[in-house]
């Protein structure tokens, strides 16, 4: 057993007894189990659950009791709305708020602003408290992009750090109850095992599944310590696709041993940590439901594996009902992803009429009212547990300068520096030398690896090339006759090409790979002198990158995916300066 694996099966251990400890301390979220919580002592180990407390259940069920079934209904649509801060959008929220009384929303992209600004007019319009959820993968910048922003997922993955994703969760559970956000989409638990998926990619924690599986872990006990509700997706695993769902129905092909063994194992690490919430995703799976039937639209995969094989007492949300992989051509997807066992139904087509389906549906028995009483009562309990009934009014012009703090920018460089990768390094060229060099950078997004390399070594000279200024025969000449580094900021063609040009000047050269790792297998697979890769091409990323270069940062990243031909998982060289 390598120390990895000790140290995942030490941090299961806790999280389990701890697990087994707290069982009686929180609620137990069926309709039966949830009548008998008691106000006792609560689990302060490492484990991810939020607590779910005497107070809460007893002001869930106080509401819940003024409730019609209409009403209970509308609890469990959580629509998605892309407007903005203007008199249409704030008539779409008041349709859907004050109108209908839906139990929450999701707004798409937007500023810090913006976000303030409809947020705080969702709460004036809505007779309940809002459940306010949203998709942050890679923090609040993946829909505010004026707002802190941390690596893709891929990278997290490399660094194989769970102290560092706690952190990172942390962090983000602050910026998100700063923001009024009660819920986030993440983690991404896919184990991404297509380098072709169109969809994860970058998404995904990796290809390694007990890896994918501690990370988030880790980072669900860091959101959970911000009381953040995590949403561990896409369930029971998106990671081998060649279909983007949002698109159509992708099948994954794997047999029941290796759903198992891989693509839910990450989800059963994470249910035992304690995570609270999953998504469950519009996937066929013939292995775990032969009737073809979309994961989120199952029994068989939402009821029958999710709550009874691995034992999932949380909340279940759906993908967004939108996407073509949701299309049930027998029932409206809602009535079908209740049916099946989900709890609340995000970002479905058309929220109104599909409300008005589930009502038909109940109306006509097809869906039972204890059923839809359950559902709400679970929902209402995890809002009150969340605290939506005290979200702040929000601040847009103060925001700003409240989430980028201190903390949150070391944060950030800590993260990317441990995500850096070395997968050669032939002839000990790394780090480079005192003295001069050439830096050849290719492609866009890499200034801020230059301002780097100009601030500590100003004599090395730099050499930009695009599209449409190709390496001269200057450059050329530079690049054969002195220590050369090669920043790749592009994949497309004209820059491989410019790539292998460099390569065939100085074979010797150092790569630094600012991309995707699977975008290694559009270069050479001949390795140069030395190669890192990075997984990300932000400034902060650019910036570590430029300081592992220099031997001013260790390097101790690994591959968290298997690129055919060049890397495999786990491929990386330490390095401390």
């Amino acid at each position: 057993m390598t120390i990895r694996h000790f140290a995942a099966a030490g941090l299961i251990a806790v999280l389990a007894a701890c697990h087994a400890k707290s069982s009686a301390d929180t609620v137990a979220l069926s309709s039966t189990d949830v009548d008998t919580v008691e106000a006792t002592e609560v689990c302060t180990s490492d484990y991810a659950t939020i607590e779910i407390t005497p107070e809460a259940v007893r002001m869930a069920d106080s509401v819940l009791a003024t409730l019609s079934v209409d009403e209970r209904i509308a609890q469990l649509f959580v629509p998605r709305l892309d407007i903005k801060a203007d008199a249409a959008g704030y008539a779409n929220i008041k349709t859907i708020m004050s109108d209908y009384g839906m139990g929450g929303i999701l707004f798409g992209k937007g500023t810090i602003d913006t976000y303030a600004k409809l947020l705080n007019y969702t709460r004036e319009h809505s007779k309940i408290p809002p459940m306010v959820t949203f998709d942050g993968e890679w923090g609040l910048a993946m829909r505010i992009p004026d707002a802190p922003r941390f690596p893709y997922a891929m990278a997290l993955g490399a660094t194989r750090r769970p102290d560092l994703m706690e952190a990172y969760g942390r962090e983000v559970a602050r910026e998100c109850r700063l923001m009024g956000v009660q819920v986030n989409f993440a983690p991404d638990l896919d184990v991404n095992s297509n380098p072709g998926n169109p969809v994860i990619g970058h998404r995904s924690l990796g290809g390694d599944a007990e890896n994918v599986g501690q990370l988030g872990a880790a980072y669900c006990i860091g959101m959970s310590r911000g009381n953040v509700m995590t949403v561990g997706k896409h369930f029971p695993g998106h990671g081998d696709t060649s279909v983007d769902s949002h698109k159509a129905l992708p099948t994954v092909d794997h047999s029941t041993d290796q759903m198992t063994a891989t693509d839910m194992l990450p989800f059963k690490i994470c249910i035992e940590a304690g995570m609270p919430a999953v998504m469950t995703g519009h996937l066929r799976v013939p292995a775990l439901d032969p009737t073809g039937t979309p994961a989120s639209l199952s029994p068989a995969i939402t009821e029958g594996w999710l709550r009874d094989t691995l034992q999932f007492k949380g909340l279940i949300f759906t993908d967004a009902l939108a996407m073509k992989g949701a299309t049930d051509d027998r029932n409206n997807n809602c009535v079908s992803a209740l049916l099946a066992g989900a709890d609340l139904l995000l970002g479905s087509g058309a929220p109104v009429t599909d409300y008005k389906a589930v009502k038909k549906a109940v109306a006509d028995g097809l869906i039972s009212a204890d059923t839809i009483t359950a559902r709400c009562r679970r929902v209402l309990i995890y809002k009150y547990a969340l605290n939506c009934h005290k979200a702040p009014h929000l601040d847009g012009a103060s925001l700003k300068k409240e989430l980028e703090t201190a903390d949150c920018t070391s944060l950030i460089d800590s993260l990317c520096t441990a995500a850096i990768t070395m997968l050669s390094n032939r002839s000990a060229i790394l780090p480079l030398r005192d003295g001069a060099a050439e830096v050849v950078v290719i492609g866009s997004g890499a200034d801020a690896f230059i301002e780097v390399v100009k601030a500590a070594r100003p004599n090395y000279k730099i050499h930009q090339v695009n599209q449409s200024t190709p390496l001269s025969a200057a450059t050329r000449k530079a690049i054969a006759t002195g220590n050369t580094v090669v920043v790749i900021a592009s994949a497309d063609a004209w820059a491989v090409n410019a790539y292998k040009t460099a390569l065939a000047a100085n074979p010797d050269l150092c790569a630094v790979f600012l991309t995707n790792a699977y975008r290694l297998s559009k270069f050479p697979a001949t390795e140069a002198g030395a190669v890192i890769v990075t997984y990300d091409c932000f400034p902060a990323m650019a910036r570590a990158a430029a300081r592992a270069v220099l031997g001013e940062a260790p390097i101790s990243g690994r591959m968290p995916v298997d690129v055919p031909g060049r890397a495999s998982i786990g491929l990386g060289i330490t390095f401390i300066p």
